[in-house]
């Protein structure tokens, strides 16, 4: 058995390990993109609006996964209002993958709403998620990133 020194490593030294998607075991993370906002964003609809949280994938394979993981606050001004939180593919006229966050309102509430969803898209085309939210009912005031509150969208390509 020989044993190699980490100095003769190909890594050593600022050295590249190359290897392809194709070799990589499924669950392995094959590339990351992320952004953020912080612009506040309000609406008193009863429609799906975006919190301005857009980012774009392209898969590498048709078997790969897309991690989607959002967090925002959410602002409700009313006693009897709530908001809904839902992540679209595509715009928010796009494929809408769950209603997955609610604050109720006591007054005036705002809360951190995090969102993480495994979606499936099968396709090697870039693929466009979008962070969206609405009131749960037309008239209530509802905000996204209140006040310069910081919202991210991280997307995770996962090897299928």
């Amino acid at each position: 058995m020989s044993i190699r020194s980490v100095s003769n490593s190909p890594m050593a030294n600022g050295g590249r390990l190359n290897v392809s998607s194709g070799e990589l075991p499924a669950g392995s993370v094959l590339q990351v993109v992320s952004t953020t906002t912080s612009t506040e964003v309000t609406t008193t609809s009863a429609s799906f609006q975006t919190t301005g949280l857009t980012a774009t994938i392209t898969p590498t394979s048709t078997s790969s996964k897309i991690l989607i993981l959002a967090h925002t606050s959410l602002r409700v001004d009313s006693s009897s209002a709530a908001n809904v939180l839902t992540i679209f593919r595509g715009t928010t006229a796009g494929t809408d993958l769950g209603n997955f966050g609610r604050n109720f309102g006591q007054g005036t509430t705002i809360g951190i709403n995090h969102v993480n969803f495994l979606d499936s898209p099968n396709t090697a085309s870039a693929q466009t998620y979008t962070l969206a939210f609405r009131a749960s009912a037309s008239g209530n005031l509802v905000k996204a990133q209140d006040q310069g509150g910081k919202a991210s969208m991280t997307l995770l390509e996962v090897a299928g």
